[in-house]
């Protein structure tokens, strides 16, 4: 019997970013409403841990989905297209 090679696409990679990152989105939620130290707060800390891990092992930074401050010069917004201009000015094709 053969045996298949497994391949982790780039499409796979992005699916897996995506639903990390609202994974990560309802851990942080949870964090705001559970108590400080409570079993909630430490285990939705542990997860939001965990996918950090796992977006470096993804994209090279653990810093991956940690917000940016507001109307800096890395403050950018991804616009439909995907392209991002000069000094993050979109594009438009």
């Amino acid at each position: 019997m053969a045996t298949r090679k497994r391949i982790f696409s780039e499409l796979d990679r992005k699916a897996l970013l995506r639903a990390l990152g609202d994974a990560r989105r309802a851990c942080i939620a949870a964090q705001t409403a559970a108590p400080i130290s409570g079993p909630e707060h430490r285990a939705a800390n542990n997860v939001v841990g965990a996918i950090d891990d796992a977006a470096e092992v993804l994209t090279g930074s653990r810093e991956a989905f940690w917000g940016r401050a507001h109307g800096g010069k890395d403050d950018r917004v991804m616009p439909s297209n995907g392209h991002l201009g000069v000094r993050g000015t979109a594009t438009y094709a």
